[in-house]
């Protein structure tokens, strides 16, 4: 696959700024298109649409397939007659600039089942036939994630694997009665995805019809309390009890002494070949409907991933275990036809990596954080990679240069003008070779380490970051323009 020369801003959805306590499927979504058209028809880069789970990360989702209802945007619910303005007379205080999601989700479920109330008083036949055609289009993974939800809401959050005994090995008969049971909660959590589906897709239209192209994220690994898991357990290294032998992570690194232990379960890739991938096409598949490139978390892993006993409180005693490597790629083209991935190939490289890439043919990252001082790349030819000052999981380029003075001694000097050396960097960048160059909106707004969307490692306080208005990439806007031209990266 080759890209062309382009330009993009990394911005998760819910980092958009709005009166409803995170970012979400409104207005400022489309507001953001239009900055992106008016700029040289950027690329979108987000971060996984999924359902947070623990610490409201992405990266921890209740499901590989479902979208995160809490970014229903609730203003298009009104245009749609499933609220009144009247239903949203008491807005809560909100923190500017910043997510409360304890705050913003009590908040929001009230006016959510609301809707639903409403969804099925009116029984308008349009929406009712748009929902039930969404409903079984989506039934290979709808039916298993609506009940999970359902039951998550019955026993107040308990992962799957606490739940009673029949319902957590998933026997025919305590499934039928749990949907009996709980039909209503069942056709609730149907709707909410039925509704975030409808309004992302509009979104995805909108920037069709302009030409944008979407990068979206996925995580190579699924949570363990999720519905992927409950419903495919034979795909995963589970116990008896349902918990991991062996769960996901990295060795010590950049980030931190003793790694990181992110959890998740691994994959039982034996039994996912004897199905021919399957599950994963599946994935690929549904994701490909609702963005244009796929960005391919922590991509080394298909080479080779690092195992660490379920046991452990750190990533230290792990080992590494050989990962699906081509053959899984060819099974998911063999099936899907050529794929828009982008490989995250970031952290603990080695030569297998590089073979993987190479065989897969992906384009590739690179990230101006961890090549230090030098940020243009002067081969002759474009490279197949996108550039980054960095990612969601690294500091602002504000924070980063403060924390590298050895590099930049001249940041101390009374003179220094920060935004304007910061603006150069982000420009030289964009001056390289590779085909991509991606700036996170933090670095676009100058901002301090404070606005980091993630700290690798650090449980807590992450995700939080938001835009506190339009205005703040408005006043970007010319500078932008000009740059985008200057590189030759307007589309």
């Amino acid at each position: 696959m080759l890209l062309k020369r382009a330009y993009g801003i990394l911005l998760h959805p819910s980092s958009l700024p709005g009166p409803w306590g995170v970012g979400d499927f409104g207005d400022e979504a489309f507001d953001f298109l239009d900055f992106l058209n008016e700029t040289g028809r950027g690329i979108w880069q987000i971060l996984p649409l999924g359902p947070t789970g623990f610490g409201n990360s992405p990266y921890q989702s209740l499901s590989a397939f479902a979208m995160n209802h809490t970014l229903i945007s609730i203003d298009n619910l009104i245009s749609r007659g499933f609220l009144t303005k009247n239903d949203t007379v008491d807005i809560p205080l909100f923190p500017v600039g910043t997510i409360d999601f304890a705050k913003t989700d009590a908040f929001k479920s009230v006016l959510l089942k609301k809707a639903f109330d409403q969804f099925q008083l009116r029984k308008d036949p349009e929406e009712t036939g748009a929902y039930e055609a969404f409903v079984e289009d989506s039934k290979s993974w709808l039916e298993n994630y609506s009940l999970f939800a359902a039951l998550k809401d019955k026993f107040d959050g308990k992962p799957w694997f606490e739940w009673e005994g029949n319902l957590a090995k998933r026997r025919p008969e305590a499934i039928r009665r749990s949907r009996r049971e709980l039909k209503d909660s069942v056709s609730y959590h149907c709707f909410l995805q039925y509704i975030a589906w409808s309004q992302w897709m509009d979104i995805r239209q909108y920037a069709k019809a302009r030409d944008i192209k979407i990068l979206g994220d996925m995580p190579i690994y699924v949570a363990l309390d999720s519905a992927d898991v409950w419903a495919s357990q034979s795909y995963f290294d589970l116990d008896s009890l349902g918990r991991p032998n062996n769960v996901a992570g990295v060795p010590p690194d950049y980030f931190s002494s003793t790694g990181q232990l992110w959890g998740n379960p691994l994959y039982r890739w034996d039994r996912l070949r004897l199905d021919k991938y399957s599950w994963w096409t599946e994935r690929v598949k549904h994701m490909l409907k609702y963005v244009d490139y796929i960005r391919i978390d922590h991509f080394r892993a298909f080479a080779e991933y690092w195992a660490i006993p379920g046991s452990e409180e750190t990533a230290v005693n792990g080992k590494w275990l050989k990962g699906p490597g081509i053959k899984f790629f060819s099974s998911l083209e063999e099936s899907l036809g050529p794929l828009p991935f982008i490989a995250e190939d970031l952290g603990i490289i080695d030569q297998k990596v590089v073979d993987l890439l190479e065989a897969a043919g992906y384009p590739g990252m690179k990230v101006y954080q961890f090549v230090d001082s030098e940020p243009v790349n002067r081969e002759n030819e474009p490279i197949q990679k996108l550039a980054y000052p960095g990612t969601h999981d690294n500091d602002t380029l504000a924070g980063w240069i403060f924390e590298n003075l050895d590099l930049y001694p001249e940041v101390l000097s009374e003179s220094f003008d920060y935004w304007k050396f910061q603006q150069e960097f982000m420009e030289l960048i964009m001056q390289g070779n590779e085909v991509w160059a991606i700036l996170p909106m933090q670095d676009l707004l100058g901002l301090s380490t404070e606005t980091r969307m993630n700290r690798p490692g650090v449980v807590g306080g992450n995700w939080t970051w938001r835009l506190k208005s339009v205005e703040d990439w408005e006043a970007r806007k010319d500078w932008l323009k000009e740059i985008v031209v200057k590189t030759k990266r307007n589309a």
